[in-house]
C-alpha cells in the first residue's frame, strides 16, 4: 500500500533557531515549487515507515532490539574467552612467536582489552535498553499520531530548509512532535536520508584505560578522525557512527572518558540502524588541518 500526505498540509519555510533550541521556528508558508518537492520527501518517509512498520510502529519490536542482541552475544563471548580456557589459550598460541616475557605483555594486553571491551559494550547495552523503554512508552506513538498526521493533513508541523529547485544543492523537510524531531533530507548528490531524534535523551560516560602505545594509539585515532570524525565546537573529537564495532574502537582509541549518546535512528532503503555519537572528553584538537599536520610525520614503520 502507497501512503501520500495530504494535500491540506500546511508547509512552511523554516526561519531562525531560537536561542537554546535547537529546533526552527515557522517563517512563510512557501511556494508551490516548493511545496511539491517536499511533499514528494515527505510521501518517500511516509512509505518507509511503512515498509519498516513491524518495528517502528510495534509494540514489542523496536529497532534497538538487534543491536541489543548483538551487544549480549558480544559480551557472551568476550566473558567466555576471559575464561580460564580463553585465557590458556592465548598464552598456547602466542608462546609460539614471542619470548616468554613478550608473550606475557601480549598476553596482559590482550585480556586488558577484552575487559574493557566487556565495560564498553556492558554501558551501551544499558543505555539501549533505556532508549528501548522511552521508544516504546512516547517515540513509537508520537511516530504514529504523526503518520496520521500526515495523511489526514492540517495538523502536523511541516518545515523545509535549503534549495529545493536546484537538484544539486540540500534540501530538506522537518516534522516535529513533542520528543521526535525528523529530517528527511535531500543531498546535494541525490541521496536521501531520513534520521529521527529523541529528544531529552541522556547520555553517559565511561572511562577507559590506555591500553596501547602512543604510535598505536595515534595511528588510531589519526585514521578515525580524519575518515569518519568530526571536532565539535568544544574542540573535542567526535564521531556519528551506526557501527557497534567502530563505536567500540573508537573509545578504545581514546583513552580516558568518552560520553557516548544515542541520537535516535535512520530509516534506510534497507534497514533502520541506531545512531550513536561519540565524544571524546580528553584529547582537544583544533581542526583537522592540525590532525593531517600530525599523521604526516608518522613514517611507514610507525603506520
Amino acid at each position: 500500500m502507497v501512503l501520500l500526505a495530504s494535500e491540506m498540509n500546511k508547509i512552511y519555510w523554516g526561519g531562525i533557531k531560537v536561542k537554546g533550541n535547537r529546533r526552527l521556528i515557522p517563517g512563510e508558508l512557501v511556494d508551490n515549487i516548493t511545496r511539491k518537492e517536499a511533499l514528494k520527501l515527505i510521501n518517500e518517509f511516509l512509505n518507509k515507515v511503512e515498509k519498516y512498520r513491524d518495528i517502528l510502529l510495534s509494540d514489542s519490536r523496536t529497532p534497538f532490539d538487534r543491536y541489543i542482541i548483538a551487544l549480549d552475544e558480544f559480551i557472551n563471548n568476550l566473558e567466555f574467552k576471559l575464561g580460564e580456557n580463553g585465557n590458556q589459550s592465548i598464552v598456547e598460541k602466542g608462546s609460539n612467536h614471542y619470548s616468554n616475557e613478550a608473550n606475557k605483555d601480549l598476553t596482559k594486553v590482550i585480556i586488558e582489552t577484552k575487559k574493557s571491551m566487556v565495560r564498553i559494550a556492558e554501558s551501551m547495552l544499558g543505555l539501549l535498553k533505556r532508549v528501548r523503554k522511552r521508544w516504546l512508552r512516547v517515540g513509537k506513538h508520537e511516530l504514529e499520531q504523526l503518520i496520521n498526521e500526515l495523511i489526514r493533513g492540517g495538523e502536523a508541523r511541516i518545515l523545509v530548509s535549503g534549495e529545493p529547485n536546484k537538484e544539486n544543492k540540500s534540501f530538506a523537510v522537518h516534522l516535529y512532535t513533542r520528543h521526535i524531531a525528523i529530517t528527511i533530507s535531500r543531498k546535494a548528490n541525490g541521496s536521501r536520508t531520513i534520521a529521527l531524534t529523541l529528544t531529552k535523551l541522556k547520555g553517559i560516560h565511561i572511562t577507559i584505560p590506555k591500553l596501547f602505545d602512543d604510535i598505536i594509539l595515534n595511528a588510531m585515532e589519526y585514521g578515525l578522525l580524519l575518515t569518519d570524525g568530526t571536532i565539535d565546537r568544544a574542540g573535542y573529537p567526535r564521531m556519528n557512527t551506526h557501527n557497534l564495532w567502530q563505536a567500540i574502537i573508537w573509545i578504545l582509541s581514546y583513552p580516558g572518558k568518552v560520553h557516548i549518546y544515542v541520537s535516535g535512528i535512520s530509516i534506510n532503503d534497507d534497514n533502520v540502524s541506531v545512531a550513536w555519537v561519540l565524544t571524546t572528553m580528553n584529547h582537544g584538537v583544533k581542526n583537522k588541518k592540525e590532525v593531517v599536520e600530525r599523521a604526516i610525520k608518522f613514517s611507514d614503520d610507525d603506520f
